[in-house]
């Protein structure tokens, strides 16, 4: 008997077929989520949010990020700090859920 023996091509492909429905309704659960968070927040990339953190109140972000992956009262979001010039720049900070929404785009 050898590794790549016939009796285990059925089970290999049938192994292959059900990664490839799990990797779908993973995405398909990701989507869902981001829709549901913008439907409670108005949040979803490119909204523009102020920082609530202490050392950084008042701060507006452009979301790059929203991380749904797993939240208890807002998602966590990743966004860019707006300079002094009024551009956002390409830093990417975290927020996590210190943030409140100033501005969203549509969904």
């Amino acid at each position: 008997m050898t590794v790549n023996d016939e009796r285990l091509l059925p089970l290999i492909e049938k192994k292959k077929s059900v990664e490839r429905n799990l990797k779908e309704i993973n995405n398909k659960i990701l989507e869902t989520r981001l829709a549901i968070a913008f439907e409670r927040y108005g949040i979803k990339i490119g909204s523009i949010v102020a920082s609530t953190a202490i050392n950084t109140k008042g701060i507006l972000h452009r979301v790059t990020r929203v991380d749904v992956s797993w939240y208890r009262d807002k998602p966590w979001v990743v966004g860019n700090p707006k300079r002094k010039d009024g551009t956002f720049g390409t830093t990417n900070r975290n927020l996590y859920n210190e943030w409140e929404l100033v501005a969203s785009g549509e969904p």
